[in-house]
């Protein structure tokens, strides 16, 4: 997936856009931290910044670890289990 922002302002404008999603990530960010990635620039007059979505590797453990913390958070006592088995990841 890909989207582009335009400046459409007189005056130069910080544009920064913060992806926080365990399924997707900024291709090419110019910043990660844990599972969020963003992309920083500064646009002039008419400038146009192309940013790109994609999915994340998959990364069994990370996933695990949320879920996980998302239980105890709700409270809940269900275990859960991932088969990717028969999972094509791309």
């Amino acid at each position: 997936m890909k989207f582009s922002v335009k400046n459409a302002k007189d005056d130069s404008v910080m544009v920064l856009v913060d992806c926080d999603s365990f399924m997707f990530k900024i291709k090419n960010p110019k910043s990660q931290k844990g599972l969020v990635t963003q992309q920083l620039q500064v646009l002039k007059k008419g400038e146009v910044m192309e940013v790109g979505l994609e999915f994340r590797s998959p990364d069994i453990p990370t996933i695990q670890s949320i879920i996980i913390v998302h239980q105890f958070i709700l409270g809940t006592t269900f275990s859960t289990s991932i088969n990717t088995s028969n999972v094509n990841f791309f």
